[in-house]
């Protein structure tokens, strides 16, 4: 099942919230400076329909739990930067099993993304696959 360009625009913008650009020496690039037009399709078709609907779902919640979790209520592309930041930690640090699965998920298939990205690879002098 293809992404919706509301979920789209959801997945996009919690995986910037959970990779920023770094603004540090190494001027890491952030999710948004990534080129992922022949990721997802790799990934649709190779990731287990699980791990597909898993990370739908942690899109879903994920987008729109900043308000039940006190940080007002809007989507997380709506928060402040800082916000942003201490909602992520939050979730990833979180008592919750639920929400650290939840987010757990999203930073896997963001690391997979990450890490296929022929300049990230290139950077880190890594072969593609």
């Amino acid at each position: 099942m293809a992404w919706t360009h509301a979920e789209t625009a959801w997945r996009d913008a919690l995986f910037g919230a959970m990779l920023p650009r770094s603004a540090g020496i190494a001027g890491r690039p952030g999710f948004a400076d990534l080129d992922l037009t022949a990721f997802w399709p790799r990934f649709d078709a190779a990731a287990p329909w699980t791990l597909r609907w898993g990370l739908r779902a942690s899109v879903w919640l994920l987008t729109w739990l900043p308000g039940p979790l006190g940080f007002g209520w809007r989507p997380v592309s709506r928060l402040p930067s800082d916000a942003k930041d201490r909602y992520v930690a939050g979730l990833l640090e979180s008592d919750r099993w639920l929400l650290r699965q939840l987010a757990d998920t999203a930073k896997i298939v963001l690391c997979f993304a990450y890490f296929q990205d022929e300049a990230i690879r290139r950077r880190l002098d890594v072969a593609p696959p």
